[in-house]
């Protein structure tokens, strides 16, 4: 199954609230959350960036894709 996660999340860089959507394949929603938060953190670790994300997990949204 395919799942559109969407993680709202606050960047100190630009002091502002952004969103992000991946399209993540998983067997249930709280495995695509889970795969989604590790590409959403990954992403610190890949890059040298001097500013923090932090997301707004209370506000995730998580949907089917239907195909």
């Amino acid at each position: 199954m395919k799942y559109k996660v969407n993680i709202p999340y606050w960047d100190s860089g630009v002091r502002r609230k952004f969103e992000i959507e991946f399209i993540i394949e998983a067997n249930s929603k709280q495995e695509a959350l889970e795969r989604a938060k590790k590409k959403f953190d990954s992403y610190e670790k890949n890059n040298f960036a001097s500013w923090v994300r932090i997301m707004y997990e209370n506000e995730i949204k998580i949907e089917e894709v239907k195909e």
